[in-house]
C-alpha cells in the first residue's frame, strides 16, 4: 500500500479540495441570499402594515423583487448543486479505480497499471507543459475524469498573463484562495503587489506607485518590510539603473520568479506534490541499483544490465544516494553476471579479475588466448590464478 499513498495521494485529495471549497463558498452564498432575502421580507412586512394606500406601488415593486430574487437563488442553487454532485462523481470513480489495485482478477489488474502509468505520464507532461499531449493521452485512454487536468489549465492561463507582465488574473486567484494561501503563509499577493509597484516606477509614475504602496503595504511581517524598503529606494533612483539593488528588482527575471512562485502555491493548496511521480519512481528504482561502481569505473567495459551505468539514467541517479545492500554481490566486470560457486573468480596477472565464464568467452574471441578488456594485454590460460574469498 505504501505505492498507493505515495503515487495517488493527490488523486483523491484534488478533487476533494475542491470540493471543500465549493462547499465553503456554496455556505457563504447561501448566508449572502438568505440575510438578503430576510431584508426584503423586513421591508414588505413595513409596508404591508403601513395603512397608507400610496404605497402600494411600492408594495408591489417589493414583492416583485423578492420573487427575481428567489428565482435567481434557486438558478444558483441548482448550479451549485450540479457542481457538487460532478465532484462528487469524480470521486467516487477514482476510489473505484483504486479499488482495482488489489483486485483478484489479474485483468483488471494489468488494466489499473495500465491506466496509472497513462496518468503518470499525462501528470508528468502538465508539469512541463505539454498541454496538448497531455490531452490527447487523457481522451485516448478516457482518463480525463482520473487526472486533475483542469487545474493545470488553469495554471496554463495565469502562467500565460504573467508571461504577458499582467498580475490581475493572479491576483483574482489569490483572492479566491484567500484562506488557504494565508494558512500556507504565503508571500505571492504581497510579490504581485510589489512588482506591481516595480513597473509603475520603471514607467515614471512615481506618485501612482507611492498611493499603490500605501494602499497595499500594510500589516507586513518583517521579512516582506525589507523587501518594501528595497523597492522604495527605486523611487529615490529611479534613473539610476547600475546599483546591485536596482538591477535585480527591474530584472526581468522577476517575472519568471513570480511564474515559478505561483506554480509552488497551487500546488500546495491543491495538495498536489512538487515533483512529478514519474521522477519519484525513477528516482526511487534508481537509487535502489545504484553502486559507487556506477561511478568510479576501474574499466571501460559497463554493466549494460544496470540501468545506471546508462548514460540516459546515470547523470539523473548522481545526486540520489547509493543503494543499501546488506549482503555484498560479486558481478563480473565484462559479462555483468555474479561471481560465485558456479562462475568462479579467475585473476589475471595484471590483477585483473574476472569469473571463469567472462575468460572461456574471451579465449573463444581470441584464438585460445584472453585478451584482458580493461589493460587490453594478452595472457595465456595458465598464467591464470582462482581466487578464493572468505
Amino acid at each position: 500500500m505504501d505505492d498507493m499513498k505515495i503515487i495517488e495521494h493527490s488523486t483523491l485529495k484534488v478533487p476533494y479540495e475542491h470540493l471543500n471549497k465549493l462547499y465553503r463558498n456554496v455556505h457563504k452564498t447561501i448566508d449572502r441570499d438568505c440575510s438578503s432575502i430576510n431584508q426584503s421580507m423586513n421591508q414588505i412586512d413595513k409596508l404591508a402594515k403601513s395603512a397608507d394606500l400610496g404605497q402600494k406601488s411600492e408594495l408591489l415593486a417589493s414583492l416583485s423583487s423578492l420573487v427575481e430574487k428567489l428565482h435567481q437563488v434557486k438558478k444558483r442553487s441548482i448550479e451549485m448543486r450540479n457542481q457538487e454532485k460532478d465532484l462528487i462523481e469524480i470521486l467516487k470513480k477514482r476510489v473505484n479505480n483504486l479499488k482495482d489495485h488489489s483486485s483478484s482478477d489479474l485483468t483488471t489488474r494489468k488494466l489499473f497499471f495500465k491506466n496509472r502509468l497513462d496518468r503518470i505520464l499525462i501528470d508528468y507532461f502538465l508539469r512541463n507543459s505539454y498541454y496538448l499531449s497531455a490531452e490527447s493521452l487523457a481522451e485516448k485512454a478516457h482518463l480525463k475524469q482520473m487526472t486533475n487536468i483542469d487545474v493545470f489549465l488553469i495554471e496554463k492561463e495565469i502562467c500565460e498573463s504573467l508571461e504577458s507582465r499582467e498580475t490581475q488574473r493572479c491576483l483574482n486567484w489569490c483572492i479566491e484562495n484567500k484562506s488557504k494561501l494565508k494558512k500556507i503563509n504565503s508571500n505571492l499577493e504581497f510579490t504581485l503587489r510589489q512588482q506591481e509597484f516595480i513597473e509603475l516606477v520603471r514607467e515614471q509614475k512615481c506618485l501612482e506607485a507611492v498611493h499603490h504602496a500605501r494602499k497595499y503595504f500594510v500589516n507586513l511581517n518583517p521579512d516582506q518590510l525589507v523587501d518594501v524598503q528595497k523597492s522604495m529606494v527605486l523611487l529615490a533612483y529611479v534613473k539610476c539603473s547600475d546599483s546591485l539593488c536596482n538591477q535585480e528588482l527591474l530584472s526581468d527575471s522577476r517575472w519568471t520568479y513570480l511564474i515559478g512562485l505561483f506554480k509552488q502555491e497551487n500546488y500546495k493548496i491543491n495538495q498536489i506534490p512538487e515533483q512529478s511521480a514519474l521522477e519519484t519512481i525513477l528516482q526511487s528504482g534508481l537509487s535502489a541499483l545504484k553502486t559507487p561502481t556506477c561511478y568510479q569505473k576501474v574499466t571501460a567495459v559497463f554493466n549494460h544490465n544496470c540501468p545506471v551505468c546508462n548514460p540516459n539514467f546515470n547523470q539523473i541517479a548522481k545526486p540520489l544516494p547509493f543503494a543499501y545492500c546488506s549482503n555484498s554481490k560479486l558481478i563480473d566486470a565484462y559479462t555483468g553476471e555474479a561471481i560465485n560457486e558456479h562462475n568462479q573468480p579467475m585473476m589475471l596477472p595484471n590483477g585483473h579479475v574476472y569469473g571463469y565464464n567472462s575468460l572461456v568467452k574471451l579465449m573463444s574471441e581470441n584464438d585460445g588466448k584472453i585478451r584482458c578488456p580493461r589493460s587490453k594485454e594478452t595472457f595465456e590460460y595458465g598464467e591464470v590464478q582462482k581466487v578464493f574469498i572468505l
